[in-house]
């Protein structure tokens, strides 16, 4: 350790990785022989499903762990022979949770810059996209966060976390799924302002997604881990027409333009971006007339309602803003209800008082049957060594526990400590926990958070299993596509209310920029079209085939 504190300086300008492999038990081979390098100012991103090595991969570039074995070098320095001072200044992370002190906004910004100008604290927030939402606050900069900043949503948490990385003006910025808690709309502003920064001041971005309609776009190259070893590298439209043709199953989360030009019959280049998808459609519909929409079959719910919001106003303390503002909500016994908006709108705080965890001081809430509520922040429902006494916790049904375990694939990670798990483990462990409750009402907020494509189809499936037997589940998500996909019913929440409700493809097809790529890629020629499948049933393409899934014992 002496060494790495009296080690060497250097000034970012390239990063070589040679055969690097990790091993968190010294026996399962986390990452395989990666290779990997990245000149000062490019953008890569690093895809791969869930648990695939992402977050570790970008973990082990900062000294979080001792690499099993291979090269780690920083303009041809051993990462291990760098000063700890230069590497913090040189590459920040900011990963997928961000943990805030029990104090103000501002006192959190300046960890990464204790010297910090008021100047400079401004224009990194704005370049993470939270100034507005901090001029809102009562107190601005000086508000209270409160413990780990239980006063603001997750999504916010995670701007701060953002403008922190800003702030410190590192030359590698290493990012892991920075936008998976914003909303779509920050989301897209923050890509677009990180496009900026790269371009104009030539930082170098490493960024890990699993959203990719617009990562994928702004990378230079797509790195693609699978099974913990690299299986493509190159220009992003290069690496899909790769997976394409090898039938992988991360096609899937590749942007839509992409994956309706690979499942449509045609000539022409693919597309990457929303842009050129919509080019790419307006040259297919010249020579081919584009047919009707299919009709779209859902589960019907019953008519009777089980959720009933009315005229409900909340605030946190008596002396913060009101949170929720006359809300008006029912939802009905086996619908799958879907609640957008942005950071701070009052979605979370809607699933806490269905819960029951917190309560209107004016208004009345009314919900009949058992809930069980799955938060943003997972981390909180593990209370055991292992995901396998987590599990045993709930329930001793060993058909229920082994159908969950299997139904969330958690076989392999029944042994891991909770929090040795990728976020998308996390999320899929945390999920089997809620699901062994076997609640009648399932509130769920950000359940595809950190989950790959694959995953997201199999959740699905779950979900339309459990309308059918009669379930009924509220969705809080910022994953428009999912929503738009699965979903009887989507509500946009704004300034604590609703302010707009319908089906997925009335609804989507009104909101010009609260919308899925499919529907800004199609809307000029098919209004209704809100997800890629609409599109390639409109354009005469096949969908892939779902596989089966296991039925509840």
């Amino acid at each position: 350790m002496e060494a790495v504190k009296s080690g060497k300086d250097f000034d970012y300008e390239k990063l070589d990785v040679k055969d690097l492999s990790f091993s968190y038990d010294g026996q399962t081979e986390v990452l395989k022989d990666i290779k990997m390098h990245a000149e000062k100012g490019e953008i890569i991103g690093i895809v791969g499903e869930s648990g695939c090595g992402k977050s570790t991969f970008l973990k082990l570039l900062l000294r979080f762990w001792e690499r099993s074995g291979g090269e780690i070098n920083y303009d041809d320095i051993d990462i291990d022979k760098i000063n700890t001072n230069s590497l913090l200044k040189n590459v920040t992370m900011v990963s997928q949770s961000t943990y805030l002190f029990e104090e103000t906004i501002e006192d959190n910004l300046r960890i990464a810059k204790p010297d910090a100008t008021p100047e400079e604290i401004e224009n990194a927030c704005k370049m993470a996209s939270i100034h507005d939402f901090i001029m809102t606050l009562p107190d601005g900069y000086k508000t209270q966060v409160g413990a780990l900043g239980d006063n603001l949503s997750a999504g916010e948490k995670q701007r701060i976390g953002l403008a922190r990385a800003f702030l410190r003006g590192s030359e590698l910025i290493l990012l892991d799924e920075p936008t998976s808690q914003l909303d779509p709309i920050a989301a897209s502003e923050f890509l677009s302002v990180l496009g900026k920064i790269n371009r104009e001041l030539g930082t170098t971005v490493l960024l890990s997604e699993q959203r990719l309609e617009e990562a994928l776009p702004l990378s230079d190259r797509a790195v693609v881990l699978d099974g913990g070893a690299v299986l493509a590298d190159g220009a992003p439209r290069a690496v899909g027409a790769q997976l394409r043709t090898a039938g992988h199953e991360l096609f899937r989360a590749m942007p839509a333009a992409m994956r309706v030009w690979a499942a449509v019959e045609n000539d022409l280049p693919c597309p990457v971006s929303v842009r050129e998808g919509r080019d790419w459609l307006a040259d297919f519909a010249a020579s081919h007339p584009l047919k009707s929409l299919p009709e779209r079959p859902l589960p019907a719910p019953s008519e009777e309602t089980v959720v009933t919001v009315s005229d409900a106003w909340f605030r946190y303390t008596p002396d913060a803003p009101d949170v929720l503002r006359g809300l008006e909500l029912t939802v009905r016994r086996g619908e799958l209800f879907a609640i957008l908006g942005g950071n701070g709108a009052g979605k979370s705080t809607t699933l806490r008082l269905l819960a029951g965890l917190q309560k209107p001081y004016r208004g009345e809430v009314r919900v009949t049957g058992k809930t069980a509520l799955l938060p943003q922040e997972v981390q909180t429902l593990f209370a055991q060594k292992t995901v396998r006494e987590d599990l045993a916790e709930v329930t001793s049904d060993e058909a229920m526990l082994a159908y969950v375990t299997a139904l969330c694939q958690l076989e392999t990670l029944l042994d891991r400590h909770p929090y040795d798990l990728s976020g998308g483990e996390q999320q899929r462990a945390a999920l089997a926990k809620i699901l062994l409750t076997r609640p009648d009402i399932l509130l769920l907020d950000e359940p595809t958070r950190g989950l790959d494509a694959a995953f997201k189809a199999e959740l699905a499936e779950l979900l339309q299993s459990l309308l059918a037997q009669g379930v009924t589940v509220v969705l809080v998500s910022h994953d428009v596509e999912f929503c738009a996909a699965y979903a009887q019913r989507c509500a946009l929440f704004f300034d604590g209310s609703i302010a707009s409700d319908g089906a997925p493809r009335e609804f989507f097809a009104l909101n010009r920029f609260y919308t899925t790529a499919a529907n800004r890629m199609a809307r000029g020629r098919l209004p209704e079209a809100v997800t890629a499948e609409d599109v390639i049933a409109a354009c005469g393409g096949r969908e892939a085939p779902q596989k089966e899934r296991r039925e509840p014992p």
